[in-house]
């Protein structure tokens, strides 16, 4: 896992998406997900400019399979 601090520019183009129990409102607390290939990339989705979380894939399985403990 590594954290990227300054996103300006490197998320742009990339197609976020956030769980569907989150809503659509904009003021929901969540977080969004991208799959980029080589990893993915989980951003707060309330400062997509901010910093983001990427994974590699072994590690993105891990990750999910621990919080669905």
């Amino acid at each position: 896992m590594r954290l990227i601090p300054d996103t300006k520019g490197a998320a742009d183009g990339w197609r976020w998406r956030k769980a569907a129990a989150s809503g659509n409102t904009s003021g929901a607390d969540c977080v969004e997900i991208a799959d980029q290939r080589d990893f993915f990339a989980v951003r707060d989705s309330k400062n997509a400019s901010g910093p983001m979380l990427t994974f590699e894939p072994d590690a993105w399985t891990a990750f999910r399979a621990w919080l669905v403990r």
